[in-house]
């Protein structure tokens, strides 16, 4: 009696040829890795706008998992967990492909990593799609992108010999030709073209809103979800002309002398950046060049030039908590009553700015603990207020706009740091046991939290199919307005309450703090 054979080993066609892809039998799901998107960015191509990926011929096992982008590791890729391809590599522009296995044309969910735009990888297990495909039906890509100096370098030199005169985001352009790619081959992996969504957390929400805003990304995508980003970072030319020229001098090469810059092997490359200071990868980013973007991505959507789609967006409760204990240890002995005078030293503002921050963050409201309220203004500060800010211009532009603010706090650690960056990954892509999850969850907790995990992914999944998150019988979810500020609190109990944050984002917006660590 012969077997049939799996929907996942038929050959799809794709605009370079033809792949096989495997079966993920735990979820039921169809698997394609390590799909180049676009040709090596090496040699000559370094640094230059991705260039389409070359043809092969025959069938190619898509079985492999393409190497991570070039890095340097640290705290924050330990957090993320291992990357399954064990390589590394300049030669990285590949995107993996989840379905599920019976046939269908399905909405498509591109989802870019954080990573601060310099860390990460599209392999990541917790946010394989595997078991988003299989669960809620979507066609789920995860998409690679040049980080740090390979991605973001600016020179005039290198604006010179750009037919366009872009310069200084080769990663944000690598995210644009992943949806290229999905808008001219996804069908064929039993998705639909027409119905994309682009999410991405941290610095893949940061990248959500470039490429909202980007003019070269316009019909490329159909809804955007944004998680723990934010839209107001992009450098000037000139900023990131005077951070290329002092890489260039370190390295060793002329600023103009870009044979010299291409002839650095990765390691060189890598070693004229760092160390970079610790959990400020976003000191790098895309540019203002006129071609790419012509305003940060909040002035674009704000002016009403932008990609006009339905949006989702939201942080965890303590997004910087952890983060902010690790660089700063020292304000955990802050004693209640040097509170404001601590404040001072920790934030560079004058004493009448510090007494108006001390009342909007007045310590009964943190259990009498300086600390905590400092993690709260580093979290509103770098991602809480980004993303109202956000939401506020999108929806102020008559676009569909949908606010949230995670909650679960039931984890390994929640009682010192609350709802930590990056804690919802796992409730969306049902990754609880994956690397490195699941050391974060004891067996009662993990139950509570697959439950609010599987509102999530039905959330998630209406978004994608009908641009709101509220459709197909769930739990209500009323979109965002500035006139109501309704937000999704998504805990162990999930309901609708107001934004109260407005007093604290106009004081951040009014006094944008560096701090410089």
């Amino acid at each position: 009696m012969s077997v049939a054979a799996s929907p996942c080993s038929e050959i799809v066609v794709t605009g370079s040829g033809k792949l096989r892809g495997v079966d993920e039998p735990e979820t039921g799901a169809c698997a394609w890795r390590g799909i180049p998107f676009a040709a090596p960015p090496i040699g000559d191509f370094r640094w230059k706008p991705p260039q389409p990926a070359k043809p092969w011929k025959g069938i190619r096992d898509a079985d492999l998992w393409g190497p991570r982008c070039v890095q340097k590791g640290g705290l924050l890729m330990d957090l993320m967990g291992p990357d399954p391809s064990g390589r590394m590599s300049e030669d990285c522009l590949y995107l993996n492909v989840w379905r599920p296995t019976k046939k269908g044309t399905y909405p498509v969910i591109v989802y870019f990593h954080g990573g601060g735009l310099g860390l990460g990888s599209a392999n990541t297990p917790i946010w394989w799609g595997d078991r988003l495909a299989s669960e809620q039906d979507i066609v789920v890509v995860t998409a690679a992108y040049r980080l740090n100096v390979f991605g973001f370098l600016a020179l005039p030199a290198l604006r010179d010999e750009d037919a366009d005169r872009g310069v200084g985001g080769y990663g944000t352009l690598d995210q644009v030709a992943a949806l290229r790619w999905v808008r001219d081959n996804i069908e064929a992996f039993g998705g639909d073209p027409g119905n994309v969504t682009i999410f991405g957390t941290s610095g893949g929400g940061w990248s959500v809103c470039t490429l909202m805003a980007t003019p070269l990304a316009e019909g490329l995508f159909h809804q955007a979800v944004m998680a723990s980003g934010g839209c107001g970072r992009a450098g000037t030319v000139e900023q990131g002309f005077e951070r290329g020229r002092a890489f260039a001098k370190k390295a060793g090469c002329g600023s103009s002398d870009l044979e010299c810059l291409r002839g650095l092997d990765a390691d060189e490359v890598m070693g004229a950046i760092y160390p970079y200071p610790t959990w400020t990868y976003f000191s790098i980013g895309p540019h203002v060049d006129g071609h790419l973007l012509s305003a940060t991505p909040l002035e674009m959507i704000r002016s009403g030039g932008f990609n006009r789609v339905p949006f989702l967006a939201g942080t965890n409760r303590n997004e910087m908590s952890l983060q902010l204990a690790g660089a700063r240890g020292d304000l955990a002995s802050t004693p209640p009553e040097a509170y404001g005078p601590a404040l001072r030293t920790f934030m560079p503002l004058s004493k009448e700015a510090a007494a108006e921050l001390q009342a909007l963050y007045p310590l009964a409201s943190f259990g009498g603990s300086p600390m905590k309220a400092y993690q709260m203004m580093v979290s509103d500060l770098s991602f809480i207020c980004p993303t109202l800010d956000a939401l506020v211009a999108v929806s102020d532009q008559g676009v569909p706009a949908y606010g949230y603010r995670f909650d679960f706090q039931d984890v390994m650690g929640g009682a010192r740091f609350g709802v930590m960056h990056g804690m919802d990954i796992p409730f969306v892509f049902d990754s609880f046991d994956r690397a490195v999850t699941r050391f974060l969850y004891n067996k009662s907790q993990t139950a509570k939290a697959r439950k609010l995990g599987k509102l999530m992914q039905a959330y998630w999944a209406a978004f994608a199919r009908t641009g709101a998150p509220g459709d197909g019988g769930i739990t209500p979810w009323p979109p965002f307005s500035k006139a109501s500020p309704m937000i999704q609190l998504l805990g162990e109990k999930v309901r609708t309450a107001p934004s109260k944050i407005f007093n604290r984002c106009a004081f951040w917006e009014k006094h944008p703090v560096s701090l410089g660590w």
